[in-house]
């Protein structure tokens, strides 16, 4: 039987920039929180695991460990996103560990339907995370390589770098708001839901005021061409 109750798992790996990137530990555990209130469960419990690699064990985790621990049959774990958890081996052993136990494990953004197709797109659409990350801005800056040495002039604001004693410096925030669209976009959401999901978690739009569909759409696909 399920309870009314549910716990809350979140975390941040020790590179990324928390508050500005949307993955931060109040915009988790905020929308974790409003996910819960309209699921008509009550929050008994966030578990927090502040600088911890994806890549670290998830018994190797402080809060991760006790919220195994803690576990019983027919409670409800919800996370941000099944990247939270960590690798697709990760995400493995978590789904399977909650079966085990008769708990559910519901993820803000993404499907929760349990079956053995969601447990596969979740362990690739965190290997994409992963993946979008460290290529976007190799690939954006090969692109404009390109451009200066045709002699093309490229003064436009470009949206995951900032321009440092002319020098295209990453500005790793922005990047992984990329990756973050990239991601959404690739799991099924429309831009309109990626555009309302960016705006709730206070993430700066390029334009400095809100985010737009069409604005996601563009730095996905520009992002995606380079």
């Amino acid at each position: 039987m399920t309870t009314t109750s549910a716990v809350i798992y979140i975390r941040v790996s020790t590179d990324e920039q928390a508050k500005v990137s949307g993955l931060g530990l109040e915009v988790q555990e905020s929308e974790c929180r409003a996910f819960a209130q309209a699921q008509g469960l009550s929050v008994s419990a966030v578990f927090t695991d502040g600088g911890v690699s994806r890549s670290t064990y998830l018994t190797e985790r402080p809060a991760m460990s006790a919220l195994l621990s803690s576990i019983k049959r027919g409670a409800t774990v919800i996370v941000h996103k099944h990247c939270r958890l960590g690798d697709s081996v990760a995400i493995a052993m978590m789904m399977k560990e909650a079966k085990r136990k008769g708990a559910r494990l519901l993820v803000v953004h993404g499907d929760n339907s349990g079956s053995d197709e969601a447990l596969l797109l979740a362990g690739v659409l965190s290997i994409i995370s992963d993946h979008e990350l460290r290529s976007i801005a190799s690939r954006t800056r090969k692109a404009l390589a390109q451009k200066k040495e045709r002699g093309e002039v490229y003064t436009r604001r470009v949206y995951g770098f900032r321009a440092v004693k002319n020098q295209l410096i990453a500005d790793e925030a922005e990047l992984a708001v990329i990756a973050r669209i990239q991601v959404d976009a690739a799991s099924g959401l429309s831009w309109a839901a990626i555009a309302r999901g960016l705006n709730l978690a206070r993430i700066p739009a390029p334009s400095g005021t809100d985010w737009h569909p069409r604005t996601c759409q563009r730095i996905a696909e520009r992002a995606s061409a380079a």
